[in-house]
């Protein structure tokens, strides 16, 4: 054993770190917790890709099982876009956000099929329509906050050539589609029951209402991002609600 100094450079400036007892070539960048550290950390990826290839293929096992040929592709090719295209194009394009949208839109169509529906359908494809329009302003105003961050991590999710006010302003454009899209529910009777019918074109009424004004009054691109993300997730959990509640109501006493 032998007592050593070394100078290391943090943030541009030296420290000395003093007469620290070591072991003779102890760690080195080839040999010590370079190499453990990345062996580490393969380990935890290689075991996180196990897994969700061992949840995945269960899920897929079990629709085939109890939904059929249909449902078991939709779900298979699902699976295969969400990681062959989505997620690499994430590094390349701001467009993948829209193409990603049909890992999104697809699991209502599949619990149609599986619950013996036609899917050809109108009432799951008003449906799916509603979670591709409601995907990609959910996915930037979630990601507006962290740009920064994820351009320096190699994400390109956002418009690199937008600013904040005009993807807000893009977002909003989105957002009042899916409210539309929303109104279209009632007409190919995914709600059948009047009363619901009325509460479903009060809420995108007001829905549309709400998020215009929040958008013009914006002053701090964060914030206003924040809000109309909040608000966005309570109105399709809203609207999912109705549409439970009418097939509820239609079973048990109607």
């Amino acid at each position: 054993m032998r007592k050593s100094k070394a100078w290391f450079s943090f943030n541009g400036g030296p420290s000395q770190v003093h007469s620290k007892t070591i072991l003779p070539s102890a760690v080195t960048p080839s040999s010590g917790a370079t190499s453990t550290g990345a062996g580490t950390g393969v380990g935890i990826a290689t075991g996180l890709v196990a897994v969700g290839l061992l949840l995945a293929s269960g899920g897929l096992g079990v629709l085939l099982a109890t939904s059929g040929t249909t449902a078991s592709l939709l779900g298979l090719g699902a699976t295969v876009w969400y990681l062959a295209v989505y997620t690499p194009l994430k590094r390349i394009s701001s467009l993948a956000v829209i193409a990603g949208t049909p890992c999104g839109a697809l699991p209502p169509l599949i619990g149609w099929i599986a619950a013996g529906g036609d899917p050809f359908d109108p009432r799951p494809l008003s449906l799916v329509l509603l979670m591709i329009l409601w995907q990609v302003p959910h996915y930037w105003l979630l990601a507006m906050p962290d740009r920064e961050e994820l351009l320096r991590a190699g994400f390109r999710v956002l418009p690199g050539k937008m600013s904040g006010h005009q993807l807000l302003s893009i977002s909003h454009f989105w957002i009042l589609g899916m409210i539309t899209a929303t109104l279209l529910l009632p007409p190919f009777k995914l709600v059948q029951l009047p009363l619901l019918q009325g509460l479903i074109a009060g809420l995108a009424i007001a829905f549309a209402v709400w998020t215009t004004r929040v958008q013009r009054k914006t002053l701090f691109i964060e914030k206003t991002a924040q809000k109309l993300r909040i608000g966005l997730h309570l109105y399709l959990g809203l609207v999912l609600g109705t549409i439970l509640l009418n097939g509820l109501l239609l079973r048990f006493i109607y």
